[in-house]
């Protein structure tokens, strides 16, 4: 499957019409559809949803991850604007915060540590 072709979606939702709701992959596939969205608040909102859902998954552990890199683009973009937002700040960093000390032997890691690092001080 290609995640650049324009059938990807449909093949995504034809993967999980197929999968049992405690297939190991399930996590993978509903993590991907999630990339695909375009609304950044809805995409932040599932991939909260994810990542408790399937808290010690790898499809769970990358959606708290990708929660906290949403958070600092977000931020970032603000910043770009003139704007100082924050409460976006505050979020990035209690996610990746949180990511670090819950998932420390995860393969993002190092690169959330990094992340945090390169934000601005409170």
């Amino acid at each position: 499957m290609n995640p650049h072709g324009a059938d990807y979606a449909e093949k995504l939702d034809g993967l999980l019409s197929m999968m049992k709701e405690d297939d190991v992959l399930r996590d993978n596939i509903l993590l991907a559809k999630i990339m695909l969205l375009s609304d950044a608040q809805l995409r932040g909102e599932q991939f909260k949803e994810l990542s408790v859902r399937f808290s010690n998954t790898d499809g769970g552990i990358r959606a708290l991850y990708e929660s906290g890199v949403l958070k600092v683009r977000l931020w970032q973009e603000a910043q770009a604007r003139g704007q100082d937002d924050a409460r976006c700040l505050a979020e990035a960093r209690a996610i990746l915060n949180s990511f670090i000390k819950l998932y420390p032997k995860s393969i993002f890691n190092e690169q959330a540590k990094v992340m945090l690092d390169s934000l601005v001080a409170p």
